[in-house]
């Protein structure tokens, strides 16, 4: 057999990566720690709560071999060894034939396995990886999906859906598949396998994956970010003994970190919903739930999860009447908005949808909160109004001598007749002036277009709402969604009414329910569940990408692994908008109610497009022979990292140097450079300037764009001006490609 070794790339990333020669490498992030020995990699996800054990996954590369050739590519035990960059983003196994490669980002660790060339033999090329440590998952035949592993019964660690990629920007889903004794297998076909132009990459992620709640009876989650802390809250209704809590938990930028009760002994489920609250120092989440008829309110600090302040009544029902499922807004530092659905004395199904505007005149007094009078947006004499979703983030605009806050808000509407009965989605939009007590209507209640029709139910709404792709908070954009059907659909809006056509979400044969809108920082995550039919239990949920101009780049992404049986409750946060967005980014967090007594509620995060890098090609040697070599920092270009740089080190010193990125991957020869490539395509996108330092070093930020398309492949590489090198008088570097998918 002659299997070719990444002899090139791995010449050119020994130039400048160091070999570790300590017994491991140590990574130690908000959301995780991850330890690299020369045998395994030591991935411990942060405990769900004070006490537990901390959940740890072993994975160690075994080997690769195609189905129909019966050597693998390597030894199965030879220790492999490890590379480590300067800026401890890459952690690197050279196992020979096939490179293991570790991407540092701060929610997760991109694993990534790199062939250079095709290898002997036929049929399905198979890796196989051994998983051990104090986590369990269940035995699954091979398929396109993830795997959930437990630690002391509870949701802990995601090993992800893998993909594969060659150098061309070709990708496939590869197959994934454990016998639930200790070994992954991921399968790319052969087909793919024998026309892929090399090198190829198979790309699977590791990260947390937390149970938010300690119980199967816990219900009815939220989810709430704040941009200034980088932190998310989850709330949730707890039961126990049959009395209800509501309960919160800070997630620090990915894991949970402190978990509290916000409210005990209700005797019925309180259903909360949550909102960051920039009204207040310090910075918190307003958390809001139904309690004996009422709608009450309690601030959460972003830090510790703590309250800081005593809970307070928002709205206080007259004698029989009953407030339920509350919803809540932010409009930055203006206000809080709260909205309901009011059932009145001798009525069972709320007949009017209300809301009230909160502020804080002294924000150093998060007590001193004073409430707005309450405004009836819909009542009805007939059917019902309920389930009133506000946007996560509302826009404040500076009106007739103050800031205004603006908001919109969707809910059900069931019209008794004709028999059964129908419903609709109903929305209106208004804008109030908390601390004057002033408000207007923007739209009056009116039916969403498409979501009205006699005998096709609409019903399940949701909103979300996201600023302009300039950051403009009175440029805004809101998302409604529902369930028609089984089938999903969606529309735009702004303050005043629909933007454009309704368009399709998904609609297939299976039944999709529940959407929820995350909005990112300029564009739509909306998560759904998705069932063989209406009356099954094995439910998936996916997400969808939906941009700020309506359209839909992908409709069915994986978020949890197929085929568990879940329950309703499925939830999803959103950024706030504000003028300055501190941590730019679409990544969204999504929980769900999960059937397992074990499980009460779970989540991940979920970015709608993930970025894969490889190295490709060598470098050329400079005038002393030097051996330049492209690297990154900053964590993976995903959209909106303002941090992401692509580095040179190991260049001719004090040089200039010019980095070239392209969408079109070449390889050709430099006239007058012997043993140099260019491998960027011409023409290219850009070239960016700078200059090597006195250890032949140097960085250039390239700050990725918020949203960026899935499919695009960029090569990139650094050209050295070396003017005794050759007769080019340039010496270049070897390549990154960077590509992005869902």
């Amino acid at each position: 057999m002659n299997i070719h070794r990444l002899s090139v790339a791995s010449l050119a990333l020994a130039s400048t990566l160091a070999a570790q020669h300590e017994p491991s490498i140590g990574i130690e992030q908000p959301t995780y720690a991850a330890e690299f020995t020369p045998e395994h990699v030591d991935f411990r996800a942060t405990a769900a709560d004070a006490g537990d054990a901390v959940p740890n996954l072993q994975l160690r590369f075994l080997g690769a071999r195609r189905t129909g050739w019966v050597a693998r590519l390597r030894a199965p035990h030879q220790t492999p060894v490890r590379q480590q960059d300067r800026q401890h983003d890459d952690v690197r196994y050279d196992h020979g034939d096939v490179v293991e490669a570790y991407r540092i980002d701060a929610a997760q660790i991109e694993q990534s396995f790199h062939l250079a060339s095709r290898p002997d033999g036929h049929g399905d090329l198979v890796l196989s990886i051994g998983a051990a440590g104090n986590v369990v998952a269940s035995a699954c035949s091979a398929a396109h999906r993830d795997l959930q592993f437990r630690c002391e019964g509870r949701a802990a660690i995601r090993y992800g859906e893998a993909i594969a990629f060659d150098r061309t920007g070709e990708r496939i889903d590869v197959r994934t598949s454990y016998d639930g004794q200790g070994l992954i297998e991921l399968i790319v076909p052969a087909g793919f396998v024998d026309r892929a132009v090399y090198p190829l990459v198979v790309d699977p992620t590791v990260s947390p994956l937390w149970s938010l709640s300690p119980s199967g009876p816990d219900r009815h989650p939220d989810l709430a970010y704040d941009n200034g802390t980088n932190r998310y809250l989850s709330v949730y209704s707890y039961n126990f003994g049959g009395s209800w809590s509501v309960r919160c938990g800070i997630i620090n930028g990915g894991g949970p970190f402190s978990t509290a009760n916000v409210e005990t002994g209700l005797t019925s489920q309180p259903e909360p919903a949550v909102a960051s609250c920039r009204c207040v120092t310090p910075d918190s989440f307003l958390v809001v739930w139904q309690q004996s008829g009422a709608i009450r309110g309690r601030l959460i600090d972003t830090y510790t999860g703590g309250s800081v302040a005593p809970s307070f009544l928002i709205n206080s029902p007259g004698p029989g009447e009953l407030c339920q499922r509350p919803t809540v807004t932010s409009v930055d530092s203006v206000g809080m908005v709260v909205a309901w659905d009011l059932t009145f004395t001798g009525e069972s199904s709320p007949r009017s949808i209300r809301s009230r505007e909160l502020y804080w005149s002294n924000p150093a007094n998060p007590a001193g909160v004073t409430v707005g009078p309450q405004h009836i947006l819909q009542t009805v004499a007939t059917g019902y109004v309920q389930n009133a979703r506000l946007s996560k983030g509302s826009h404040a605009r500076f009106l007739s001598g103050g800031n205004w806050a603006h908001c919109r808000l969707v809910w059900e509407r069931f019209y008794t007749q004709p028999s059964p009965g129908d419903f609709d989605v109903q929305t209106c939009s208004y804008r109030a002036r908390p601390q004057t007590a002033q408000f207007s209507i923007l739209q009056a209640a009116t039916s969403v277009q498409a979501a009205a029709q006699i005998g096709d139910n609409e019903w399940q709404p949701d909103i979300g709402s996201v600023a302009s792709t300039f950051q403009d908070p009175t440029d805004q954009r809101y998302c409604i969604a529902w369930n028609s059907e089984g089938d999903l659909y969606a529309h735009l809006y702004d303050d005043n009414g629909p933007v454009g056509s309704v368009f399709t979400i998904r609609a297939t044969s299976s039944d999709e329910s529940q959407p929820r809108i995350g909005a990112g920082s300029c564009e739509f995550t909306i998560a759904y569940t998705e069932a063989p039919s209406p009356t099954s239990t094995q439910l998936d949920v996916r997400a969808a990408r939906v941009l700020r101009n309506g359209t839909v780049p992908a409709n069915h992404v994986l978020v949890d692994s197929q085929g568990n049986a879940l329950r309703d409750g499925l939830a999803i946060s959103s950024r706030p908008i504000r003028l300055a967005h501190p941590n730019t980014s679409n990544r969204t967090l999504i929980a769900w109610e999960n059937s397992s007594t074990l499980d009460g509620v779970i989540a991940r995060q979920f970015e709608p497009v993930t970025a894969s890098m490889s190295p490709f090609g060598s470098p050329c040697p400079g005038p002393l022979g030097e051996m330049a070599t492209i690297g990154t920092a900053g964590g993976t270009p995903y959209g909106g990292n303002v941090g992401f740089r692509l580095t040179l080190a190991n260049a001719p010193v004090n040089s200039l140097a010019v980095l070239l990125l392209g969408d079109l991957l070449a390889t050709a020869a430099i006239p007058g450079a012997p043993g140099c490539n260019l491998y960027v395509g011409l023409p290219v996108l850009t070239s960016l300037p700078a200059v090597t330092n006195s250890l032949g070093e140097s960085t250039v930020m390239v700050p990725m764009p918020c949203s960026i398309p899935a499919g695009l492949t960029i090569a990139c590489q650094w050209g050295i001006y070396a003017p005794t090198a050759n007769a080019f008088g340039w010496i270049v570097s070897n390549d990154i490609d960077i590509q992005w998918h869902h």
